[in-house]
Parts: C-alpha cells; sequence; structure tokens
C-alpha cells in the first residue's frame, strides 16, 4: 500500500491521517505474517507504547487488523487486506510454523463453524494450524 491509499482506507473508516496511523499500516501492508505489540515497538520506536496499543485498538475497531490469540497469551495482529486492499473475513484459518514460529493468515482456508446447543451464541471464533510453512519445509 502506498500512502494515498492509506490515507484513503483510513478516511473509509472515519479515522484521522495521523503519523502513528500512517507508520502502523505501513509495517502491517509490507509483513505477510502477525505481529506483536513487541514487533511494532521494535519497528516504529518512535512511538510510545500507549500510542501504539491505542492505534491497534482503533484499527481492531474498524476491522482493518484483527487479533489473533497466541500461544504465550500475547496476541498477535494482522492486516485485515490483502494486495487488492479488498477484505478479508475474519473467519479464515492461520498457521503457525512450529520450526521458525512465524504465524500467518491463510485466507482462502475458511474455519468451520460449528452447530452450538441451544441458548449459546457464538461471538468469536479462532482456528491456528501448526506445522512447518513452506519456506522451513524446503
Amino acid at each position: 500500500m502506498n500512502r494515498d491509499d492509506i490515507k484513503s482506507l483510513l478516511h473509509k473508516n472515519d479515522l484521522r491521517a495521523t503519523p502513528v496511523r500512517y507508520e502502523v499500516l505501513e509495517v502491517f501492508s509490507k509483513k505477510e505474517e502477525a505481529l506483536s505489540n513487541r514487533d511494532l515497538e521494535d519497528r516504529l520506536p518512535d512511538f510510545d507504547r500507549v500510542t501504539l496499543y491505542r492505534t491497534l485498538q482503533s484499527f481492531i475497531d474498524k476491522s482493518i487488523i484483527h487479533k489473533i490469540p497466541g500461544d504465550s497469551g500475547n496476541a498477535l495482529y494482522a492486516f485485515s487486506f490483502d494486495e487488492k486492499t479488498v477484505y478479508k473475513e475474519d473467519s479464515h484459518i492461520h498457521f503457525q510454523c512450529i520450526n521458525c514460529g512465524k504465524l500467518e493468515c491463510l485466507p482462502g482456508f475458511e474455519i468451520p463453524i460449528p452447530e452450538l446447543p441451544s441458548g449459546y451464541s457464538m461471538s468469536e471464533i479462532n482456528m491456528i494450524v501448526k506445522g512447518k510453512c513452506e519456506k522451513c519445509n524446503a
């Protein structure tokens, strides 16, 4: 994504185009794998942790990025758009490499939605498939 694409995305979601929002979206648009808060802090040292956290939360609220629960209890975040800026459904599978640790979205593979017992309602569903990624299998 270039700066005009980012500006348009922010505008469509009624978000002001601030420097931190530009930088965070630029980082996500260039990475295929999910990122942690720490990854963002390392890549964007000019912004404090609270500002980055609030920025992530505003993007989650607008479905620009989505949150993926990690094994260690720390969440990871991934861009909800592909290279053509088309929204990817949240009900996709995530893949985590047991060798290199990379966690990425697999947008072409939907999570099977279970039928819950009467009286239950679902608000969220996540699926992480573990194995070796293409690079580690080579």
